[in-house]
C-alpha cells in the first residue's frame, strides 16, 4: 500500500512539473539529394536548436529553462539520416557530401529550418546543388611559407572566395607537403572573386607578376564539368614594419 501511495505521489509530482523540466524528445529526419532528387549517401548532415533570447543589457542571454543542442551524423545508403532523441524546438539543417563537389546547402543555398515537437517526428528533405571544385596551389621553392597555425592560429595563406554583396567564404587547406593546397566546392556560372591574403610573403602568379594582395581579389566564374585551378608562387618574404 505504501510503495503504491509513493508511485501515485511521484506522477502527480512529475505531471506538476513545467514543460521544459519534463524529458520529451521529438525526432529529427531529413534526407539529402542532388537536384534531380537521387538519393545521397555517406552526406554529412548537420543541425542546430535556436534557442529563445531575452535582452540582458546590452546583450542576449538564453531564456530561463533555454539549451543549446546540437545534432550531427551520416547518411545511410538511402540517403536518410534521423535522431530520435532530439529536444522539441526549431532547428536549422545544413548538409554536405564530403570529397565531393555538392554545395553547402547553408553556405551556397537555403538553410534548412525544422520544427521538432515532442513525441512528433519532422521530415524533409535538403537539396544539394552541384559544383565543381576551386583548387589553388602554392608553391614554395624556397620554403619561405610561414608554419601552420592551425587551429590555434591562422593557416599559411588564408584563400578563399567573395560573391554576393561581400560574403565570404575560406577555403581548406588541404596539403601542406609542397607549398600550400587549398580547395573548396564552388558554384558554376556565379561571378566569384578569389581573395588571398598573407602578411609575411609576397606571391607571384604563373606569368610571375606579383599579385596585389592589397585589393586580395581575382574575378572569376567557374564552368560546369571543370574544376577552376589557380597556381601561385611565393616570390619572396614581406619586410616587417
Amino acid at each position: 500500500m505504501r510503495i503504491h501511495f509513493l508511485f501515485l505521489a511521484m506522477l502527480t509530482f512529475l505531471a506538476a512539473l513545467p514543460s521544459n523540466c519534463q524529458t520529451a524528445f521529438g525526432k529529427l529526419g531529413v534526407t539529402v539529394t542532388d537536384e534531380q532528387g537521387v538519393a545521397l549517401p555517406s552526406a554529412s548532415v548537420s543541425g542546430s536548436r535556436v534557442p529563445n533570447l531575452i535582452r540582458a543589457g546590452s546583450h542576449f542571454d538564453l531564456a530561463p529553462g533555454e539549451q543549446r543542442f546540437f545534432v550531427s551524423g551520416a547518411t545511410d545508403a538511402a540517403g536518410s539520416y534521423s535522431n530520435s532523441s532530439v529536444p522539441p524546438g526549431t532547428y536549422l539543417v545544413c548538409a554536405e557530401v564530403p570529397g565531393q563537389a555538392f554545395l553547402n546547402s547553408c553556405k551556397w543555398g537555403e538553410t534548412k529550418s525544422m520544427v521538432v515537437a515532442s513525441g512528433q517526428t519532422s521530415a524533409d528533405t535538403v537539396r544539394l546543388g552541384k559544383g565543381v571544385f576551386l583548387k589553388v596551389h602554392i608553391e614554395d621553392p624556397k620554403s619561405l611559407l610561414p608554419p601552420d597555425r592551425r587551429p590555434l592560429g591562422p593557416p599559411p595563406v588564408i584563400v578563399g572566395v567573395k560573391f554576393g554583396n561581400g560574403a565570404f567564404l575560406a577555403a581548406d587547406l588541404v596539403s601542406v607537403t609542397e607549398g600550400a593546397d587549398f580547395s573548396m566546392p564552388i558554384p558554376v556560372n556565379t561571378p566569384l572573386e578569389l581573395w588571398l591574403s598573407t602578411r609575411e610573403v609576397s606571391l607571384a602568379d604563373q606569368q610571375g607578376n606579383t599579385v596585389d594582395l592589397s585589393t586580395r581579389k581575382i574575378s572569376f566564374t567557374a564552368i560546369p564539368s571543370s574544376d577552376q585551378s589557380f597556381s601561385f608562387t611565393v616570390s619572396g618574404r614581406i619586410a616587417a614594419p
